[in-house]
């Protein structure tokens, strides 16, 4: 998510998910909850493919 948009916008998608009204109530919630905005690390992992009986 941070490739694709801004910290803002990031915050923004995050306020509308949580149900919080204000950065500084999302960020207290953040904080109290021990999260961070993580880095992107999909470029380490590997698809899966299934095999089809």
């Amino acid at each position: 998510m941070r490739k694709e948009r801004t910290e803002l916008e990031t915050y923004d998608l995050l306020m509308k998910v949580t149900g919080h009204s204000t950065l500084k109530a999302l960020k207290s919630y953040l904080r109290d909850i021990d999260a961070e905005l993580a880095e992107d690390y999909s470029k380490f992992l590997e698809e899966k493919k299934h095999d089809k009986i």
